[in-house]
């Protein structure tokens, strides 16, 4: 066995111990705190406010969806569908609860190939819409974290405000140097990279930006139902903070399905200030099922094929996708 198959395997196995050890901490709180849970009677006004927030988050699947696009363009599939490319993503997206965490992204490469996009431009708009969102989560939990007066350890807001340049700066400098860097191994992404101009790349950050937007609105929601009283707009920017920190942590955690216990966990520790761990452990699951039933609104809704977009279907077997 290779030593990158064994480093591989090995951050699989330890993912895997850590959504375990999130999952038994949250049951742990949820055992703990089971009386509390079990008497949540949200009133009418309040379940009309999840469901709200279920639609919400499944319109957030849109936004990916066109960025996806976009972002195919820039990695130079010129032939892209927008009813095509919609339908391939919501069909895969939801591949994300399969456990290991990466199947949307492999079932997205699958069914792309079959609909006549090329390999490289598949595998480049992969790689740079996932540093992009973890770019942009950054730049959301930190400027949340400032804007909240929140510090970390010594770090004062000044401080975080200044790591946002950073990032974006070696972002930028990671995006020039990398068609070096790949020139030897994988010339033809090399060729591509020198061809596009990174400034096609702000709009698709914007709509990241957008989507973490939306998912803080979303746990914002979560948040008033169950506490009962709307969150003390000052802290509304830590809430955005948060959503973002723990859709992070979920993504870069392998073997966790869409971040199963990492991100309840992460919500639980973080929720501390404004909510009991009664009613952290509530909002951390309410806002799971919300978030599954949104993607399951997005996949009903996006997946299946509209009349009128057959015609870009019947390229490469389209029909016997996933």
């Amino acid at each position: 066995m290779t030593a990158p198959l064994k480093s591989r395997r090995l951050a699989k196995i330890l993912g895997v111990v850590l959504m375990l050890a999130s999952l038994g901490f949250i049951g742990v709180l949820v055992w703990s705190n089971r009386d509390a849970v079990l008497d949540f009677r949200p009133s009418l006004g309040g379940v009309m406010l999840l469901v709200a927030g279920a639609v919400i988050y499944g319109t957030a699947g849109i936004l990916l969806a066109v960025a996806w696009r976009i972002l195919l363009r820039w990695s130079g599939e010129d032939e892209v569908c927008w009813h095509e490319s919609r339908r391939i993503y919501a069909r895969t997206q939801i591949a994300k609860y399969i456990p290991g965490n990466v199947m949307q992204l492999v079932g997205r490469h699958v069914v792309g190939r079959q609909a006549g996009w090329s390999h490289v431009g598949l595998v480049l708009s992969s790689v740079i819409e996932m540093l992009l969102l973890l770019a942009v989560a950054s730049v959301v939990a930190i400027v949340g974290m400032a804007l909240t007066g929140i510090e970390v350890g010594l770090v004062k807001a000044p401080v975080l405000l200044a790591l946002i340049a950073g990032l974006l700066a070696g972002a930028y400098f990671a995006m020039r140097l990398m068609p070096r860097l790949l020139v030897k191994k994988w010339p033809e992404v090399s060729n591509r990279l020198n061809s596009r101009k990174l400034t096609g790349l702000w709009l698709i950050g914007l709509l990241y930006l957008a989507f973490f937007i939306v998912g803080g609105l979303v746990l914002l929601i979560v948040c008033d139902v169950v506490l009962e009283a709307p969150v003390d707009l000052g802290y509304w920017p830590a809430i955005f903070s948060l959503f973002a920190v723990g859709w992070t942590a979920g993504v870069i955690t392998p073997g966790a399905p869409s971040g199963l216990g990492i991100r309840e966990a992460v919500l639980v520790v973080g929720l501390s200030p404004i909510a009991s761990p009664a009613d952290a452990v509530l909002i951390a699951a309410l806002l799971r099922l919300l978030t599954v039933s949104g993607d399951v609104l997005f996949f009903t809704v996006c997946a299946p094929r509209l009349r009128g977009s057959s015609k870009q279907s019947k390229r490469g077997g389209f029909e016997r996708q996933l």
